[in-house]
């Protein structure tokens, strides 16, 4: 399969995770470490991140964003893919261009002549996160016992108390107008500087949210890394001036590390259900 996604195959792909098989989704997040290579082992792993192919980060760069469009999230499997892959792969919708682009867990390398030190950095295990929620997120999902892990996309929608309940899996995220505008803003101006260096899927649960009806547990978080934060930090003071925020909503937040590069953290994500972008009937949009 390609990097870029064709609509028909990622139609396809959305299916495969809204009709998966009850107690299926488990075997879509683990790999056998070394699978592929000389020395495989009988070590099963839990992906925790995936990063935005490289050729899909490039389109998203050319082809741009609309600040006013809904950033779609759809949760989906690529299911007949090589055992060497993944087979969770979350797809990125530019609604208004109808572009697919999806996430996979090749480590983007170094760029503009970099020395190759991110090349190594792992997307299984348990390696640190420097920002308290998604650090215990991520904890929180690489510790789930997989026999739990259909129940984290799982909510229940009934209205009433009483109600017999009625489950429902996770179709996707979307993000809100304000942090939709924030992300492509921040990107735009990474790009014109050539700072940008990945955008990246971090895989979390919200333990908080366990028995809460109508949300579900399973918490991802949208990265955006740069080479260089301070460079794009006017992004989050001009908007803050200019456009308000809603209530409960918070700018993203950010991690600058000592050579300056640095993270946006996109925390919370708009699940669906129950909480879908408007007009419902249209086929473009979850």
């Amino acid at each position: 399969m390609s990097h870029t996604t064709k609509k028909e195959r990622a139609l396809e792909m959305v299916s495969y995770w809204a009709t998966c098989e009850s107690m299926g989704l488990a075997n879509h997040f683990h790999g056998i470490t070394g699978l592929g290579t000389k020395e495989p082992t009988s070590i099963i792993s839990r992906v925790k991140k995936l990063y935005l192919n490289p050729k899909d980060l490039k389109i998203l760069m050319d082809v741009g964003g609309d600040e006013e469009e809904p950033l779609m999230l759809f949760m989906a499997l690529s299911v007949g893919t090589s055992q060497e892959f993944l087979s969770f792969q979350p797809l990125l919708h530019l609604t208004k261009q109808d572009v697919y682009l999806s996430f996979s867990e090749d480590v983007p390398g170094p760029q503009d002549g970099e020395a190759g030190q991110y090349a190594n950095e792992k997307n299984f295990g348990a390696s640190p996160v420097p920002l308290p929620f998604v650090q215990s997120i991520s904890r929180n999902w690489l510790l789930l016992d997989p026999a739990s892990i259909d129940d984290v996309f799982l909510a229940r929608m009934d209205k009433q108390q009483y109600e017999a309940p009625r489950l429902e899996r996770l179709r996707g995220f979307y993000m809100s107008k304000n942090h939709n505008s924030i992300l492509f803003r921040a990107i735009k101006m990474a790009v014109e500087e050539g700072l940008l260096r990945y955008i990246a899927f971090h895989l979390g649960t919200d333990m908080n949210k366990a028995d809460m009806r109508g949300e579900f547990t399973f918490s991802p978080v949208v990265e955006l890394k740069v080479n260089d934060l301070r460079a794009i930090d006017s992004v989050l003071t001009d908007f803050q001036l200019s456009q308000p925020l809603q209530s409960k909503e918070s700018l993203p937040a950010k991690v600058i590390e000592e050579d300056g590069s640095g993270s946006l953290y996109f925390e919370y994500l708009h699940p669906c259900p129950s909480t879908c972008p408007p007009d419902p009937d249209d086929p473009s949009e979850i």
